[in-house]
């Protein structure tokens, strides 16, 4: 009876136990594993991004070359990214990955021409989450 009981409030214990983490500021690179800033910290002419089961809208975006802000947002309901690659394949910006109801802004310096991009997450490209950049 003794040993159940000490298993019982050990199993308790560890339960109750806590966690910490901390977050840091905007997510501008791959690989990346801060937690994404704030939706209310995007400059006014950020680029609205909203990632959805299993799409990204808008599908088709422009921009000026440059410095670009995307106000990335999950309105999804599992965990979505967002990612920007070059003619190449290669990653030249990229979100943390979102949970449900998270938001992100995401910097990216971009010269004239066509990017594309996804959800980096396995099978959701091959899902519809993916579009088109093009930047003038």
């Amino acid at each position: 009876m003794k040993y159940a009981l000490l298993v019982i409030s050990t199993l308790l214990l560890v339960a109750c136990g806590s966690s910490s983490s901390s977050s840091s500021g905007p997510t501008t690179g791959y690989g990346s594993d801060s937690t994404p800033a704030p939706a209310a910290s995007a400059p006014a002419d950020a680029i609205k991004v909203s990632l959805i089961d299993f799409k990204i809208n808008p599908a088709n975006l422009s921009a000026k070359a440059g410095e670009v802000s995307f106000a990335v947002s999950n309105d999804g309901k599992a965990p979505h990214n967002f990612v920007i690659l070059d003619p190449a394949g290669k990653v030249v910006a990229k979100t943390a990955d979102l949970s449900p109801g998270q938001s992100a802004v995401l910097k990216a310096n971009l010269t004239a021409g066509m990017y594309s991009f996804d959800c980096s997450l396995p099978g959701h490209a091959s899902l519809g989450m993916v579009g088109m950049l093009t930047v003038a």
